[in-house]
């Protein structure tokens, strides 16, 4: 099984359906290995869209809002999106092509560090390569959904798509789970004693139901 394939097998596992995005010649691969997992992939006007996109399908779905961008200008644009969903606390991972490893420290056009341009973006930001896919993989779902939810970014190195890797199944995917012993009797005996009860809910109560 090659990279992009793992890839696209763990998030069709994981409930993912669509990919939004705009693609570049390095993430063809992920696009063909989508289209044989199930996913589709929707081309967007522009990256920011493909955040946002992204951020409201976690919240519509309650999987991981997946999204990708290219080097460069594209990370920059997707950025956009990446940031409302960590304001939104949405379960995002972005995917962004990057430069290879013999490129990284050359000047290239549309070579930036994606790891600092997203690190104050999202509860974490990682590179894969063959050695850590699995564990990036695994981690990036975990953190992304656990409270509070938040976006995970993934660089994706040019020339690693075809690599072969072989993987163990599954150990199976935990969510965290958060019991809330409230006493019943006395909420219901403090709304019968109010004239005007006014129940302030927030974000986190989307994730209860």
């Amino acid at each position: 099984m090659t990279i992009a394939e793992y890839i696209a097998n763990q998030l069709f596992n994981h409930g993912v359906r669509y990919v939004f995005g705009i693609p570049g010649g390095p993430s063809i691969p992920y696009l063909e290995a989508f289209k044989a997992a199930g996913i589709e992939f929707i081309l967007t006007s522009n990256e920011a869209s493909a955040g946002i996109m992204a951020d409201v399908t976690a919240r519509l779905t309650g999987n991981p809002g997946i999204c990708h961008a290219t080097f460069g200008p594209g990370a920059t644009n997707i950025a956009t999106g990446i940031g409302g969903a960590l304001l939104d606390r949405s379960p995002v991972i972005v995917f962004t092509s990057e430069m290879s490893d013999i490129m990284l420290n050359r000047t290239t056009q549309m070579n930036i560090n994606h790891q600092k341009l997203f690190e104050p973006l999202t509860k974490a930001t990682f590179r894969l390569s063959s050695e850590n896919v699995e564990e990036v993989m695994q981690t990036a779902f975990r953190l992304c959904t656990e409270s509070y939810p938040g976006p995970i970014h993934i660089g994706l190195p040019a020339d690693i798509s075809d690599i072969e890797i072989n993987t163990m199944p599954p150990a199976g995917f935990m969510t965290e789970s958060i019991y809330y012993h409230n006493n019943i009797q006395k909420i219901i005996s403090l709304l019968e004693k109010s004239r005007r009860p006014l129940m302030a809910i927030g974000l986190t109560a989307a994730r209860l139901d």
